[in-house]
């Protein structure tokens, strides 16, 4: 007995939808060599150029038009335009100390985190974290260093993880920022 076999269409909508989901997804994002900022996004055959851009902690993505109607030339200007408009927040430095970076960690992801999340993170970094290394500069922390301060930290095994977790948290916003390498 042959084998039957189907032709599937993107869009068909009785076919195989995990196979598509898995195979073609439905946003994907190809990135510019020149302008890392600037993108291609594809969503099925509609095709835009987008940006990129940090404001307070937040990646932001703006839509310049379809790839149809602005070529990439003048896509890269735009973007750059773009870039170069962004507000320049607080002036930092890998020699910013952690208690002012914190309250600044603090501030820029208030928004993301649910009102518990942001009081527990508030008392880690109170309580357990700035007591150590508050008056250090982010660029000289080390490994080393965190690794003394877990084995030092008073608290329950879960608070201690907790603390280790926000300190991580607060390196990455860190390095997000280009204060930390």
């Amino acid at each position: 007995m042959p084998i039957r076999t189907q032709k599937l269409s993107v869009n068909d909508r009785h076919s195989a939808p995990n196979f598509y989901a898995r195979s073609l997804p439905h946003d994907r994002q190809v990135r510019d060599e020149e302008v890392p900022h600037l993108a291609r996004r594809i969503r099925g055959s509609h095709k835009t150029w987008i940006v990129q851009i940090r404001q307070s902690g937040r990646v932001k993505k703006v839509t310049l038009g379809t790839c149809q109607s602005i070529p990439v030339v003048r896509a890269r200007a735009m973007a750059l335009d773009l870039l170069k408009a962004e507000p320049v927040a607080v002036p930092l430095s890998g020699e910013t100390r952690v208690s002012v970076f914190a309250d600044i960690f603090l501030e820029d992801c208030t928004g993301r985190w649910k009102p518990a999340t942001l009081r527990g993170h508030s008392y880690c970094l109170r309580n357990l974290i700035l007591p150590h290394f508050g008056k250090l500069k982010l660029g000289e922390i080390t490994r080393g260093d965190v690794t003394v301060w877990f084995q030092k930290v008073k608290g329950t095994d879960g608070s201690r993880n907790r603390a280790l977790s926000v300190l991580s948290s607060l390196f990455v916003h860190a390095e997000i920022r280009g204060l930390r390498s």
